[in-house]
Parts: structure tokens; C-alpha cells; sequence
């Protein structure tokens, strides 16, 4: 999502954009891979850093008032999540799983009525 995201931004729209990127990184990891390895861990962290604020919409912030109560819990117990474990994936399984329950929660509250012909 992340490479994605960077691709539009950077001005690519169809699928060759994508597939040169993927090609590049895959490249980059089979044939340069003992040049890679002699990149400082900081580097890396600070180019995860600088796309990190790049890709942020900074804008959402300003409107977490107005999206769904709900919505912006899921955002919040996420954030959390990551932050308190160092670990992407159980923050976004904390993510997918509270969305769920809301998600059930809010579809139960539907009520089906149906019109038989007969009462019509």
C-alpha cells in the first residue's frame, strides 16, 4: 500500500508504474543484495521516517471530529496497538477485529421486513 501510494504521488497511474517499482525493488534485493547490506540500519530508519510524514494526511487529523465515533476508535486502539507492541501486525489484527465487532453491532440493529403477496 505504502509503495503504492508513493507511485501516485510521484505521478505513476497504470499498472507499468507499479510493475517497474516491484521490478526495481526485486532487483534491488536478488542482484545488489551485498550492497545493501552495508546501509547503515539509521539510513533506513530515517528514510521510513521521511516517507512516514510524507505519506500521512495530515489533513484527517483535523477532521477526526466529524468521521464516525467508531471509526476513529479503531484508528486510536490501532496506533496503540503498534505503539505499545513494536509490532505492525497486531496492531492492524486489533484494527480488523474491533471493525468487526462494530461492524456486527451496527448490522444487528437492522430490522428485515418482508411483504408477502398475500398481505398486499
Amino acid at each position: 500500500i505504502g509503495q503504492s501510494v508513493i507511485n501516485v504521488k510521484s505521478g505513476g497511474r497504470g499498472r507499468l508504474s507499479a510493475f517497474v517499482a516491484g521490478t526495481f525493488l526485486m532487483v534491488l534485493i536478488l542482484v545488489l543484495k551485498d550492497f545493501l547490506v552495508l546501509i547503515p540500519m539509521a539510513a533506513l530508519v530515517g528514510v521510513m521516517f521521511m516517507v512516514c510524514i510524507g505519506t500521512f494526511d495530515w489533513s484527517s487529523l483535523r477532521t477526526l471530529h466529524k468521521v464516525p465515533i467508531t471509526d476513529t476508535i479503531v484508528m486510536i486502539v490501532t496506533v496503540i496497538t503498534v505503539l505499545q507492541t513494536n509490532d505492525l501486525s497486531k496492531g492492524v489484527l486489533a484494527g480488523v477485529i474491533l471493525s468487526a465487532i462494530f461492524f456486527a453491532s451496527k448490522i444487528s440493529k437492522v430490522k428485515v421486513t418482508s411483504l408477502s403477496a398475500q398481505d398486499s
